[in-house]
């Protein structure tokens, strides 16, 4: 009986004097805009002539035509580089990726002409901001006797969060 009285004590004490601990955390989030980027001109080599050389036609970030080899036509199609803005959250990191070069393609049965793109990179470590302007430029291959018609392309810039 006497073991029978202990145990219960034991077990009614051992439950009176038993302890819990709790701890809490706090849940934070920061909403931050939407990061974008927009085209606001396209990259345009203006007009070239088709010749028996070919060569090279440069379009530099300012718009200004490069010591290309291939000969231009000075009126007509105005050559600019393409300008893109990029838009983030101030004080955040974004990485941008791009397109290093890309072929033309032109009408049926032209030789395609390709194109080496230059960037004007924002500022180092990318931290956001608004109205962040990029400029891409190029150098285009024009092969001889380039086959007369319209050539089209892309450059792609993606550009997202750290």
């Amino acid at each position: 009986m006497k073991k029978i009285t202990f145990i219960l004590f034991a077990l009614i004490a051992g439950t009176g004097f038993a302890q819990t601990n709790i701890a809490s955390a706090t849940v934070d989030v920061d909403v931050v805009s939407v990061i974008t980027i927009q085209k606001d001109v396209d990259l345009n080599f203006g007009k070239i002539i088709s010749d028996v050389d070919g060569g090279t036609v440069i379009i530099n970030l300012d718009s200004s035509r490069g010591a290309g080899t291939a000969n231009y036509v000075t009126t007509g199609a105005i050559p600019t580089a393409a300008s893109f803005t990029i838009a983030a959250e101030t004080g955040y990191y974004y990485s941008i990726a791009y397109t290093s070069s890309a072929t033309l393609a032109g009408p049926s049965g032209s030789v395609p002409m390709g194109v080496v793109y230059s960037y004007s990179l924002p500022t180092a470590n990318n931290l956001g901001g608004t109205d962040t302007n990029l400029l891409v430029g190029g150098t285009l291959s024009v092969g001889s006797n380039q086959l007369v018609g319209n050539y089209t392309g892309s450059v792609e810039v993606t550009v997202a969060y750290e």
